[in-house]
């Protein structure tokens, strides 16, 4: 049974150039009366969607059609040398990630069950991580010297369960890069890819 292909392109002329039919091949791409294509594509392993685009009805993780809604998330992308400044100093590192980044947003569909997972993940990942930090000053004032300690532990595991929370909502799609005009995911399932056209000619993938 065929798999009907979704989210496919569309060159729009821009208002300098009405009515003007683009170009076969790779050099639509590079005429500069038309702006980059719009939509969402396959290559490989990889989800290639433009801003804000509309991702088909199923969902990224199995394949399955989604009914649920769909889930919105915000990426954000800096080059990879960006992080070696952590090891340097934290507020340069502030400055270069705030400066260089690169953000995109998508609504990402998936079935109800994994719209359930993400959504739980999400709120767990908020309660642990906001309720662990004042969960250890309570503990440290207020708690007898005997069990200060331990109210301190709960409250670091509290923490860490948090982030492990935090790095698996992240984790529904992982972002490989982020340029001017798209972004450039990973992890979204093989029958989810498997809808979407490949890209169109003439388009600069990442090697």
């Amino acid at each position: 049974m065929d798999i009907p292909r979704l989210g496919a392109h569309r060159l729009i002329p821009s208002p300098g150039y009405p009515g003007v039919n683009p170009p076969n091949g790779a050099s639509a791409m590079n005429q500069a009366n038309f702006v980059k294509p719009q939509g969402a594509w396959a290559h490989g392993n990889l989800l290639i969607a433009s801003r804000d685009a509309a991702l088909p009805p199923y969902c990224v993780k199995c394949g399955r059609p989604a009914d649920a809604k769909p889930l919105r998330r915000r990426f954000s992308w800096h080059p990879p040398w960006v992080y070696l400044f952590l090891l340097i100093a934290l507020l340069v590192y502030a400055v270069l990630a705030a400066v260089l980044s690169k953000r995109t947003t998508l609504e990402l569909p998936l079935c109800p069950v994994h719209f359930e997972k993400y959504k739980t993940l999400r709120i767990l990942a908020a309660v642990l991580l906001l309720g662990s930090i004042p969960e250890m000053i309570l503990a440290g004032a207020y708690l007898p010297e005997t069990y200060m300690g331990w109210g301190i532990f709960a409250g670091a595991l509290a923490f860490v369960a948090g982030l492990v929370c935090l790095v698996m909502f992240n984790g529904v799609l992982r972002i490989a890069r982020i340029d001017e005009y798209y972004g450039y995911f990973s992890r979204a399932s093989e029958g989810f890819l498997m809808r979407l056209p490949p890209p169109p000619a003439g388009m600069v993938l990442p090697s």
